[in-house]
């Protein structure tokens, strides 16, 4: 019996041995399932996280500050010492909120923004910091949105900063796929309340283009009369000394300028289909061609088809723009055209009214084509050339 009851006992432990073990052993692999969990779950809180954030509420601030959401790194041409530092507006717990940092002193200013004041591009912020301290904060937007400028007195600084920029690093001059003319077709802009109507009338068309270099950035608006001839010439949008250049994408780049070496204008381009689009510049900037390889050809085409002209093309080209060229109005009752060779090897064109009942035909004015394709006019007793069109399908 005692023998019985001692395998029987054998036997029991050997079950819970082995019991013990399968536990272990799955105890193991729970372990190592549980641990997959925790981290499916991490990754699941931070998707959560991700998707659930904010949607900030709509009001005056939520207008002013979701463009500037991203952390934007200060413009070389403010850091002090060679600190770089950081801006960044958020929202969060249903509030708006600001913060000033850099690398070395981390967070230097910043909190809850409370209240909104200004107008325009100027405007005035203030907050209190976690420790209760009220901080107030000039905004002032630049480069049609593309920059902006914080102003403070506690702590006192003055900082550029450029929307995109996310480490403060520039690239010399500007990416040579960029550099040069750049043009939109002639075109009717939108009306404004701040154009003349008698000049809409005179001039309803604009063309505008746009120059890139490693020296700098301009460009320039002409208008044009009903029949496509050049009305007014405009004046460039500002000098700058030299070109810097970020590639946010495949196709898009940061421009940016400045003049004695303080930030002047960024642009946002963007190439495509060899059409470029630019924001932060004037109005209109969208799709525009490249029209020369050299920048700051205000008129013309490389290669431009003016060039190949027929004595017969020419004239009928000259003869469109007859009543029009020179800002002025010409009634000519019957146009004689007389073809002849400057000292440069150009092609100039006389044209005579004869239809007049005088004696001798009086000279409408003098017309020639440039090497850049651009058909230039004379009025007659004058010396001064002006474009009259670089297009001879208009």
């Amino acid at each position: 019996m005692k023998r019985r009851i001692l395998w029987l006992s054998l036997l029991v432990a050997l079950a819970v041995v082995g019991a013990g073990c399968g536990r272990q052993a799955n105890s193991k692999t729970g372990h190592k399932d549980s641990q997959s969990t925790k981290v499916a779950d991490r990754t699941g809180n931070k998707q959560a996280t991700a998707t659930k954030a904010e949607t900030p509420k709509p009001s005056a601030l939520t207008t002013l500050l979701s463009p500037l959401m991203g952390k934007n790194a200060e413009d070389p041409s403010t850091q002090s010492h060679n600190e770089l530092t950081y801006s960044q507006f958020y929202y969060q717990h249903n509030n708006w909120y600001w913060r000033l940092s850099s690398k070395a002193q981390k967070t230097i200013v910043g909190g809850k923004i409370t209240t909104l004041s200004g107008d325009s591009s100027e405007y005035k912020l203030t907050g209190k910091q976690t420790n209760g301290d009220k901080f107030t904060v000039k905004l002032t937007w630049y480069s049609s949105n593309q920059s902006y400028w914080l102003k403070s007195s506690t702590p006192k600084f003055n900082r550029a900063y450029v929307v995109g920029d996310t480490n403060g690093s520039w690239t010399t001059g500007a990416p040579t796929a960029l550099i040069g003319t750049w043009s939109t077709h002639i075109y009717k802009p939108a009306p404004s309340k701040y154009d003349d109507a008698e000049t809409l009338k005179k001039a309803p068309y604009s063309r505008t283009r746009f120059f890139i270099s490693d020296q700098g950035i301009d460009g320039q608006k002409d208008s044009f009369t009903p029949k496509y001839t050049v009305y007014d010439t405009g004046n460039g949008w500002g000098a700058n000394d030299a070109t810097t250049y970020k590639q946010l994408s495949d196709n898009t780049y940061l421009l940016r300028t400045t003049s004695s070496g303080r930030l002047f204008n960024v642009y946002k381009v963007t190439l495509k289909n060899k059409q470029l689009t630019v924001a932060g510049g004037e109005s209109d900037l969208a799709n525009l061609n490249k029209v020369s390889s050299k920048p700051g050809q205000a008129f013309g085409f490389d290669n431009s088809s003016a060039l190949h002209l027929t004595s017969k093309q020419l004239d009928n080209w000259i003869n469109r723009h007859l009543s029009d060229f020179n800002r002025d109005s010409h009634q000519v009752k019957q146009a004689s055209f007389m073809a002849d060779t400057d000292k440069k090897g150009r092609v100039t064109v006389d044209v005579y009214d004869y239809g007049r009942n005088i004696p001798v035909a009086p000279r409408v004015g003098r017309f020639r084509v440039t090497a850049m394709g651009v058909l230039e006019g004379q009025e007659a007793g004058d010396t001064i050339w002006w474009p009259v069109s670089d297009d001879p399908t208009n």
